[in-house]
């Protein structure tokens, strides 16, 4: 019998085992490869190396895991459902004292049938909506937290603060733990009657809220209590960026304002500008506010503030483009002087042949007076082919219909163009003054 080679044989099987397992493990590596390659084609999701280089795998794991991997990028995948944004185009909200409410709104049909059809107490009027105090917080929550902003929002009511503070406190609470914050939209604001204690610094917060899309903001009979809160409205006031046009009448003089707000408004191209009693305003800041060569609408009355301020050569930029312009004339002002006459065909003159100046006009108690100041300013608009929209004060629309009838006898050149119930309008041979009746003001239809 031959004679076998024993440790030859061991070598052959130790080398025959060693192809074997290296041809395995060849065979794990192309595998791992082809599982890299297919999860590469989804959402980023790490793995882990599936084969170490320096320990054999098991095969059964190896495919276990594909589909473990493919369920969990399944279950990572991020789908991004928005809902569209919802921004009411106006909405105007009034009340009275004893807490009964009116919601006006464009498209109100839709909000009652898909953002208020669960609120309760609410009386639906066609044109309107009233719901007393006791409804108005849930009514409020429920529209903001259902839109996402308004175009114009009107508030003329009692609890502007409540309804400010809703608007505040939900994207407060939205906005904690946001990584983008979201702002309300809103274009047009105007604020009537906010002359409580904290009313200002709520409204400070909300144009925080809307600063980068607020272009025209209204302030009528508002009170600002302290300095304090005056920097910190006015403050908002700068921060937005898109404001082109300013109202702001305090129900009582404003001893604060002045500084901040010439700042302000100097530092921005304002296209409408209305203010009045604010306290130690000079002709100097009026020039200041209107040196950016903008102004479609200037109405700035105050103690300080005469018309000669309009015929300087600073002026004539800021009446360049206006389409209005607002004066007041006291008791004192003298209808003979020769001066003042001649200033003020100066400023008609200077303004664009288009434009309307509006005239505050304060009367004497009898009619006599009354047919001067309209004759004066009837020769006035027929010497610079001017159009002038007139408001008598201290003057009853009695007295001003005789005013009228007395012009018309006494100068034969005088005839009446037009009548309505806002007013009458007479003229000569060029130019033309619309008396503006006792309820009327300028602005409304005519």
């Amino acid at each position: 019998m031959p004679s076998v080679d024993i440790f030859a044989v061991a070598r052959g099987r130790k080398s025959f085992f060693g192809l074997a397992k290296r041809s395995v493990k060849r065979s794990l590596v192309t595998c791992q490869k082809k599982i890299l390659k297919l999860s590469s084609r989804h959402d980023a999701v790490r793995h882990e190396p599936l084969i170490a280089s320096d320990e054999t795998p098991k095969l059964d794991a190896v495919r276990k895991l594909v589909p473990i991997v493919k369920n969990h990028e399944k279950k990572n995948k991020k789908v991004d459902v928005e809902r569209p944004s919802i921004v009411l185009p106006y909405v105007c909200i009034k009340s009275d004292i004893r807490g009964n409410f009116e919601l006006q709104c464009d498209h109100l049909d839709l909000v009652m049938e898909h953002v208020l059809n669960d609120c309760r107490g609410l009386k639906h009027l066609g044109d309107a909506v009233t719901f007393q105090l006791d409804n108005a917080p849930l009514v409020f929550k429920t529209i903001i937290s259902s839109i996402d902003g308004v175009k114009e929002l009107v508030l003329d009511t009692a609890w502007n603060l409540m309804i400010m503070q809703t608007i505040v406190d939900y994207y407060q609470a939205a906005n904690e733990f946001a990584q983008s914050p979201q702002r309300f939209a809103m274009e047009n604001l105007s604020i009537i009657g906010s002359t409580k204690i904290n009313d200002m610094d709520v409204l400070s917060s909300l144009l925080m809220l809307t600063r980068r899309t607020l272009t025209s903001l209204q302030m009528r009979y508002c009170t600002l209590h302290t300095a304090e809160q005056s920097l910190r409205l006015w403050t908002a006031v700068g921060q937005c960026s898109r404001l082109v046009q300013l109202q702001y009448e305090p129900y009582k003089l404003d001893s604060f304002s002045r500084p901040y707000l010439v700042d302000v408004v100097s530092r921005k191209k304002m296209t409408s500008l209305i203010l009045t009693d604010i306290g130690g305003l000079t002709q100097t800041d009026v020039l200041t506010m209107a040196k950016g060569g903008c102004l479609t609408e200037l109405a700035v009355l105050g103690e300080r503030i005469y018309p000669t301020i309009y015929t300087t050569p600073e002026a004539r930029r800021a009446l360049s483009k206006l389409n209005s312009l607002l004066i007041q004339l006291m008791p004192t002002f003298d209808l003979g002087n020769c001066e003042s006459r001649a200033s003020l065909v100066q400023l008609l003159q200077q303004l664009p042949r288009s434009s309307v100046l509006e005239v505050i006009h304060y009367t004497k108690s009898n009619v006599a007076d009354t047919a001067r100041i309209i004759s004066y300013w009837l020769r006035l608009t027929n010497d610079t082919d001017r159009y002038v929209m007139l408001k008598l004060e201290n003057c009853s629309q009695e007295r001003q219909d005789a005013a009228v009838g007395r012009v018309l006898r006494k100068c034969h050149d005088a005839q009446k163009s037009d009548c309505s119930e806002s007013g009458i309008s007479l003229s000569l041979s060029c130019g033309e003054v619309v008396v503006l009746d006792k309820k009327t003001w300028f602005g409304d239809d005519f």
